[in-house]
């Protein structure tokens, strides 16, 4: 049919259409831990974009401020010391500075406690450095190891953080980390170079759920379970066919393997 004059127009623009429908189901999925969607007059690209940014950043300031954590040396120090002992002995100064410069400085010496403002650096400081470590081409094996023991400083930190806040803290805290670890992988797609205007397409998003995905040789891409896999995969399965015969019941299958497949 695209060779029939006007039909493949018709299929660009049907096609083009499906994809502002993927990138909102993806901003909606990004946005869902926190109660949201995307406001309906905002145009994917990267106003949509930055209200996700925009909506998942004021969730994170409102429930920041009632985090609490109890960092006392009875508390932490014996797990601490497992996580420091798999560290290179050469690179042990690096860890322990490390530790002090997020934790040790913030802890309340009378009680052990962190609170609020000093978490989230913290947090922030020690997922920073981790992936530094990780993800430089110029690091060596150790300094990896340096960087997997500080992500593992943090893990333990959140689980802190969850035995110490309020429960309703600790459930607003999760569902924002949750989204803005969707944005992730949208981000990522939208800043392809393949990507118009921060408009990304199904082989964009893919390619950013498979990068983004850090667990060991990516198994959880390969089983199907990566984060917005469950989307990405639908996307890459029915977009990316010939849409020689795309009209609007092509786009109403987009659209129902994208919201219900």
């Amino acid at each position: 049919l695209t060779s029939v004059p006007g039909v493949n127009m018709l299929v660009r623009q049907q096609y083009s259409r499906a994809v502002d429908d993927l990138n909102r189901v993806a901003l909606d999925e990004v946005l869902e831990p926190i109660g949201q969607q995307l406001a309906r007059n905002v145009r994917p690209g990267r106003e949509a974009i930055q209200s996700a940014h925009d909506a998942i950043s004021d969730a994170y300031e409102q429930v920041v401020p009632y985090l609490r954590a109890d960092w006392s040396p009875h508390v932490v120090s014996t797990e601490l010391g497992r996580i420091r002992a798999r560290v290179p002995q050469d690179l042990q100064h690096r860890f322990d500075d490390a530790v002090d410069r997020y934790l040790g400085r913030a802890t309340n010496p009378m009680n052990g406690a962190i609170a609020g403002r000093d978490i989230q650096n913290a947090l922030a400081g020690l997922s920073r450095d981790a992936r530094g470590y990780a993800t430089n081409p110029n690091s060596l094996p150790h300094d990896r190891d340096l960087g997997e023991a500080l992500g593992d400083v943090r893990e333990m930190l959140i689980s802190n953080i969850e035995t110490h806040s309020p429960q309703d803290t600790w459930v607003a805290f999760r569902n924002t980390q949750r989204a803005f670890d969707r944005l992730v992988r949208v981000e990522a797609a939208a800043s392809s170079t393949a990507s118009k205007q921060g408009v990304f397409g199904p082989a964009q998003l893919q390619q950013a759920v498979r990068t983004s995905d850090r667990s060991a040789r990516k198994n959880r891409f390969a089983r199907g379970t990566a984060t917005l896999q469950n989307i990405s995969d639908d996307a890459a399965g029915v977009m990316q066919r010939n849409l020689a015969d795309s009209g609007s019941p092509e786009r109403i299958g987009i659209m129902s393997a994208l919201t219900y497949g």
